[in-house]
């Protein structure tokens, strides 16, 4: 845990405030209410079911239901219900469906958190001699391609900051028809009459595209997870209570504990969960990822009827890191990383590859508080330049070991956008600095701020790795 000084303070200024706070991290007694973020304007969500289709022989049962989930699964995103478009059946024809991405894209603003789900057959058709393309089943039978859907989510990752697809659907024609038929479900595949003479499909082909888009989405600086309903060599199954993958990853948003103890729902932590649910069901599917797993999705909740809960503090850094842009480049590096407590002063240097403002974020030794070291009161300006070296603390401004043994933490956020991570943190007694207890609110006020939900302009933040310091 570290102590932090002004020159304006007397020599003994923050050791007082130790002792009044009893607590290593110096925070305010009086603290107990955190301020909750702003609606969410910059997230979007597309939801596309069909459960009807044009040839009768193709309807699926319990797609009204995922429509329903999905929307649930939106809201626990944090997409206002003003920023999601729903659309069903007969409204996606294959120009339809087209239609409905192309505008989300005109929509999503650079930075913006994005969620596109559909629930539908999946479905495969024969192309150049030994070679198979795949699809989303549209309503009008006709297919929109996985090269198109690749060519969409390429354009999202343009713009978006963190971009998430949930395909309940499967392209393994082969693993469809060899399912066995069970009372109430059904497999969410369908062959084409047009794909039948030289049909050579049938391979394992869920997770292809998606293998493909990973890396052209990280190259344009977003962060994108695929989730597919099922894996290369099985199918996803459609019930009339709905879509089993569905289901099972709602239930988990809803009800799940936060295992990790981050205050946050990752990809790899909802598919975990998800799939125990899938085996209890005894679903012979199971949920498949691609992208950044550790990518957070949703927050603990925090309202007036949830307590706040206790988090792993360096955790929650952590997830913040896991968010960010890979394109947005910064490095924080240390001159001690073992500091003797009441002695060594923390020493460290940014170094960032684009411009925009820097924050500092610090997590105390004993794992309980959350710190806003930079900027500061004493020290306000933190917009820099690409190229910057910045040297931390500044001489107006010195911060020491101050115990307990133990690790604390640093990281380093550089945003294209102003973020203010004082909001839901507490002046800490009369130094420049802030902090608040670790728990799950505040937890969640972090993330909210570092993605810039909070704003309907978040633009994009990158961060550094998280840098651990011995205290002892």
């Amino acid at each position: 845990m570290i102590h932090r000084k002004a020159k304006a303070l007397p020599p003994n200024g923050c050791d007082a405030v130790r002792r009044m706070a009893g607590s290593t991290m110096v925070v305010l007694a009086l603290l107990s209410t955190l301020a909750t973020p702003a609606a969410e304007a910059a997230n979007h969500a597309l939801i596309m079911t069909i459960g009807e289709y044009a040839d009768p022989t193709a309807n699926l049962p319990g797609i009204d239901v995922d429509a329903r989930n999905a929307f649930a699964i939106a809201e626990a995103m944090a997409v206002p219900r003003g920023n999601m478009q729903v659309l069903s059946d007969r409204q996606l024809s294959v120009a339809g469906m087209r239609t409905a991405i192309a505008e989300l894209g005109r929509k999503v603003g650079r930075g913006d958190n994005v969620f596109v789900y559909y629930s539908g057959h999946g479905t495969q058709i024969a192309g150049a001699p030994g070679k198979c393309s795949e699809g989303l089943l549209t309503h009008d039978l006709q297919v929109y391609s996985d090269r198109e859907l690749e060519e969409a989510l390429a354009e999202l990752s343009t713009k978006a900051g963190q971009l998430v697809m949930m395909n309940d659907s499967c392209f393994s024609g082969g693993a469809a028809t060899k399912a066995l038929p069970l009372a109430g479900r059904r497999a969410k595949f369908f062959k084409l009459a047009a794909a039948s003479g030289d049909y050579q499909c049938g391979q394992a082909l869920n997770m292809k595209f998606a293998k493909n888009i990973v890396p052209t989405a990280a190259e344009r600086g977003a962060n994108l997870l695929y989730v597919a309903a099922a894996s290369d060599s099985e199918v996803a199954f459609a019930t009339s209570a709905g879509s089993a993958a569905t289901v099972a990853w709602l239930g988990c948003l809803q009800a799940m504990s936060d295992a990790d103890r981050d205050g946050a729902y990752r990809g790899a932590e909802l598919r975990s969960c998800a799939q125990q649910g899938l085996d209890r069901q005894r679903f012979d599917q199971h949920i498949a990822l691609e992208g950044n797993q550790q990518l957070p999705l949703a927050y603990l909740a925090t309202g007036a009827a949830a307590k706040p809960a206790l988090i792993d503090a360096g955790a929650v850094l952590q997830g913040i890191r896991s968010a960010a842009s890979p394109t947005v480049r910064v490095a924080l590096r240390v001159t001690k990383q073992r500091m003797k407590i009441g002695q060594d002063r923390l020493e460290f240097e940014v170094s960032t590859q684009q411009a925009g403002y820097l924050s500092v974020l610090h997590v105390g030794s004993d794992g309980k508080t959350f710190d806003l070291l930079f900027p500061n009161d004493i020290d306000a300006n933190n917009h820099f330049a690409a190229g910057s070296t910045v040297h931390l603390p500044r001489p107006s401004w010195r911060v020491r070991a101050g115990g307990p043994a133990g690790t604390s933490r640093l990281l380093a956020v550089l945003s294209e956008k102003p973020r203010d991570f004082r909001k839901g943190l507490a002046k800490i007694g009369n130094t420049g600095f802030y902090g608040t207890p670790a728990n799950s609110a505040s937890a969640k006020n972090l993330f909210a701020e570092a993605t810039g939900e909070a704003s309907g302009d978040p633009g994009r933040y990158g961060a550094s790795e998280l840098v651990a310091i011995e205290e002892y």
